[in-house]
């Protein structure tokens, strides 16, 4: 066979392979139909290369395959199921992949998911969705156009916003500029989170009243007030804001004036600022149901009022004393660091009698405290203790170690304990204690009312190694496995794992 005679004529144009077009049902079969022939042709044409007789027709040859090789290709790749996933699935897979952006990559993904084939840009360029998280990390370094673009690009669709100035952005004129923009678009917003020099803050002048989807908002000052800098007669531009629920607020002591908003709305409210401040904002939050409190001083001694937040649920608090101005009746789960049991347990739990608390968390607490804010807690059902370098480690875990004596009676704190996660940060424990623990947890009997143990059956233990050379032997490893196929549910995280794991207690 003369080797114009090997190839096949396709029946689809290269540019119309190229293209984001679908094909349809008629056009799928024949692609389908061309692939089988071309592949056929291309066997034909390795036979054919053996047999070349001269070098003439063999170059002849091996282009003919290496074209119908590319045809063959570009068939596939048009019939493929990613190509002919509906419009709307493939924008909804775009969507998805934008929280999993790499820190130096935030705002980007967009862009790159443009990148991977003409269908997904042809996609992306069509998803307002996918473009409306405005993200300016850095306002030298971030193209005017290309800020412009997004906007345009997101359409009417509702707007996440981060813009962060820091305080050597004083005075630049992007940061001007990206603001007065998405002032303009502040109707849009639904989410946002602003760090701006003080300088900056007369920008948001026109806010008010013009947030009606705002539901969560962070604000940080990047930098103290300048001492030459006019201040400006505006105070409160988001003072109304009726959608509000879930508030973030860093130091905001470099502000000329204080701070109004719409703090009897909110059900989330994370602060880091001065007791006295926190103090303030916490009066008026009565629907509070959950609260991260990071006091940047030292609370004062003197009596302060008492303080209720009757729908409070979940709690972190970096200062136990501030617990004194507390009353959580529905308190389910806190958080605390450094954690004398006194003040916890004399004021704290005789104020709340009906408080029943659920999960306790804390840091930098020693065994006789643990022990302590147990037996006046036995509500307790998860455990959370990260262990420092100072706290004696082996110590807790003994503590936490059920007992039980010959004549077959068991001691122990924590009746009701049915998860324990145990965080090591710069400390080394014998792990044989922790295993030893797991097991005398685990291997009660399951039947607590009827001749059983007084203890709840453990259900998911977690050991988070921060430091990766404190990791477990193999035989201990070995011992957990054991308890794996037996039915407990147990997690042993390592490094920047168990130290995120240990982030997530908080809020």
């Amino acid at each position: 066979m003369p080797p114009r005679m090997l190839t096949i004529r396709p029946p689809f144009t290269e540019e119309f392979l190229q293209s984001s077009q679908r094909l349809s049902a008629s056009e799928i079969a024949i692609a389908t139909e061309f692939i089988s022939l071309g592949e056929h042709c291309i066997s034909y044409m390795d036979a054919a290369i053996t047999r070349a007789g001269s070098q003439e027709e063999l170059y002849e040859l091996t282009q003919q395959r290496k074209d119908m090789v590319q045809q063959v290709l570009q068939h596939k790749n048009a019939i493929r199921c990613l190509r002919r996933l509906p419009f709307e699935i493939v924008s909804k897979f775009l969507v998805f992949a934008l929280p999993y952006v790499e820190p130096d990559d935030f705002g980007e993904t967009p862009w790159y998911l443009g990148h991977i084939c003409r269908y997904w840009r042809d996609v992306a360029l069509a998803s307002p969705s996918l473009w409306s998280d405005i993200v300016i990390m850095r306002p030298n370094k971030y193209p005017t156009e290309k800020f412009q673009t997004q906007l345009t690009r997101s359409s009417n669709s509702p707007l996440k916003v981060l813009l962060w100035s820091s305080s050597s952005s004083r005075g630049n004129p992007h940061v001007t500029e990206f603001l007065k923009v998405l002032v303009d678009c502040a109707p849009r917003w639904t989410n946002a989170c602003i760090f701006i020099n003080p300088t900056h803050w007369n920008l948001l002048a026109s806010l008010r009243s013009r947030v009606p989807l705002l539901r969560y908002l962070r604000i940080g000052v990047s930098d103290f007030l300048d001492p030459d800098a006019k201040s400006t007669e505006l105070t409160n531009p988001l003072e109304i804001a009726p959608a509000l629920r879930d508030l973030t607020l860093e130091d905001i002591s470099g502000l000329p004036h204080g701070l109004v908003l719409p703090f009897h709305q909110l059900t989330r409210l994370k602060l880091a600022t001065t007791s006295e401040s926190i103090a303030a904002i916490l009066q008026t939050t009565t629907n509070l149901e959950l609260a991260s409190l990071d006091l940047t001083d030292d609370p004062p001694d003197a009596v302060h009022p008492i303080i209720r937040l009757p729908h409070l649920r979940r709690l972190y608090l970096s200062s136990q004393p501030f617990l004194e101005q507390l009353e959580l009746p529905a308190l389910e789960e806190i958080y605390m660091v450094d954690t004398p049991p006194a003040p916890f347990l004399s004021s704290f739990v005789q104020r709340c009698p009906t408080m029943k608390l659920k999960t306790l968390r804390l840091a930098w607490c020693t065994p006789a405290h643990i022990a302590r804010i147990l037996e006046a807690c036995p509500s307790v059902e998860t455990l959370g203790l990260q262990i420092m370098s100072s706290d004696k480690g082996d110590e807790l875990l003994t503590l936490l170690t059920v007992q039980r004596s010959t004549s077959g009676v068991y001691t122990g704190i924590g009746p009701n304990l049915h998860s324990i996660a145990l965080g090591l940060d710069r400390v080394v424990v014998k792990h044989g204690l922790f295993v030893d623990m797991v097991e005398s947890r685990w291997r009660l009997p399951a039947d607590r009312d009827n001749g059983g143990s007084p203890f709840c059956r453990l259900r998911s233990a977690e050991l988070l190694v921060v430091d990766e050379g404190n990791a477990l032997s193999a035989s201990m490893e070995r011992r957990l496995d054991v308890l794996k196929k037996e039915g407990l549910r147990i997690s042993l995280l390592q490094g920047s794992a168990a130290n995120s794991e240990l982030l997530e207690w908080r809020i």
